[in-house]
């Protein structure tokens, strides 16, 4: 059966269309009477299909759609009294066939006569019943699942399966090759034992070497060991403790070394450069020899009473001046200190000689010695300004070519002052004793002295 309105296909014995909701034209037996014009008129015994409308025919309404059907509740009853046709015209025959219903849009109806409300659209059912499309199945989605989970869980199985089998497979393997590493170890014990040895060694000159080759910054503990003249250079063998070098090497630049003696006076001081010859430590413990020139020293080794009591200064990070003298005999040799400080330790020393020296000037107040020089601060002697470092320089040198050598104030001394002359002098005397002034000048000509660098005085 086919709705006239949607012309969409339905089932027969349908009151509605299920698409659009029109109510649906059913061949059934016409009520027992039409209500026209508040007339009765009887039915006919056969339905006579309806006349084309004429001009004058009397005009029909049509019958409003039944309202959409609500799911979920029960259908109610038909009732044809609910519709009735109005006629204004007069009635064509002895009866009248109510037509079917005309959709909207198929058919224009005709002026004045009543236009039913459009049809309401079918409602779709909250379960996808009464007619709608069913629902796509989910059916194959889960057991795509279902088989993926299934095949996952057998591959963890046999991995499990799998990794047990080869543990059991490998223990007689491994308890096989244990004992055959115990019997090959128990064979060969002394050779073994010989080769850990040699291992152990090698490691432990491995360790020794690698120590040597690490860098020891720490300031050490140094004590003097020894203070010997060589030549005109005052050489210090020194003893280092440093306790975090282990066995490093010590090679830092521009280390100022200060010696103070018994008493506290500085007596030499140099700035030197390790980096040029490192400090070996072994266990912490050093020694090296260190060497001052004739003007970085200031007291003659042979008057030093007691070496092993002097104090020794390390000061890291000291500029010398100028470049540092050669080495002595292995001795490292190191740069002067700044200017002014070398020049008060020499005048400090100038100072201290002549104190030292006083005791055995008496000797010569009755026989003869020889004069070798005579001067002042400031003399210029062939362009040269001569400061306390040249003339203690110059008393150190004569003192270690001429052991009995002393140094005298000449302002102390009437020889050097019955003339009435300025006697503001430092002057060396060779300290050797004659009992005329004729032995004393040919003394000067047998050690190589001319006659205005050398002359016979007494001190009376």
């Amino acid at each position: 059966m086919q709705c006239p309105q949607c012309h969409q296909q339905v089932d027969d014995g349908e009151g509605f269309c299920w698409n659009c909701g029109a109510r649906l034209q059913q061949e059934q037996p016409m009520a027992d009477a039409t209500r026209v014009a508040g007339m009765t008129t009887p039915p006919p015994a056969a339905a006579v299909p309806p006349a084309p409308s004429a001009p004058g025919a009397a005009e029909t309404s049509v019958l409003p759609p039944a309202p959409a059907p609500v799911y979920g509740a029960q259908e109610p009853a038909y009732d044809p009294s609910m519709y009735e046709e109005t006629v204004a015209g007069p009635i064509v025959g002895t009866s009248s066939v109510v037509p079917p219903a005309v959709p909207i849009g198929d058919a224009t109806a005709p002026t004045g006569a009543a236009v039913p409300p459009p049809a309401m659209p079918p409602m779709t059912p909250p379960n996808g019943d009464g007619g709608g499309k069913k629902p796509k199945s989910n059916r194959g989605l889960i057991i795509t699942l279902i088989v993926l989970v299934v095949i996952m869980l057998a591959a963890i199985g046999f991995w499990i399966w799998q990794s047990a089998h080869a543990n059991d497979t490998a223990e007689p393997q491994d308890s096989s090759s244990q004992q055959q590493t115990a019997d090959d170890t128990s064979s060969d014990d002394a050779d073994d034992s010989d080769d850990k040895s040699d291992a152990d060694a090698k490691d432990k000159k491995d360790d020794k070497d690698k120590k040597k080759d690490a860098k020891c910054t720490a300031t050490p503990d140094v004590d003097v060991d020894d203070l010997t003249a060589n030549g005109d250079s005052l050489v210090a063998t020194l003893s280092l403790t440093a306790k975090s070098c282990e066995t490093g090497s010590y090679a830092e630049p521009n280390i100022e070394i200060t010696v103070k003696n018994d008493d506290g006076d500085v007596i030499a001081a140099a700035v030197y450069d390790f980096s040029k010859r490192p400090i070996t430590f072994e266990d912490g413990e050093a020694s090296t020899q260190i060497a001052f020139n004739s003007r970085q020293h200031w007291q003659p080794a042979d008057e030093i009473s007691s070496p092993t009591n002097a104090k020794v200064i390390w000061q890291t990070n000291q500029k010398g001046e100028g470049k540092a003298s050669g080495d002595v005999s292995g001795a490292l040799g190191g740069a002067s200190i700044d200017t002014s400080d070398n020049e008060r330790y020499a005048q400090l020393a100038l100072k201290r000689q002549l104190n030292d020296d006083a005791s055995q000037t008496s000797q010569f107040y009755s026989d003869y010695t020889t004069q070798l020089s005579s001067k002042k601060y400031n003399m210029n002697i062939n362009g040269k300004a001569w400061k306390y470092t040249d003339i203690y320089e110059q008393f150190l040198k004569l003192h270690y070519k001429h052991p009995n050598a002393i140094l005298i104030w000449a302002a102390d001394y009437y020889n050097y002052t019955k003339h009435g002359h300025a006697a503001d002098y430092y002057v060396i005397l060779s300290g050797e004793t004659f009992s005329r002034a004729d032995d004393a000048t040919a003394w000067c000509s047998a050690n190589g002295y001319a006659a205005e660098d050398c002359i016979a005085v007494d001190l009376e």
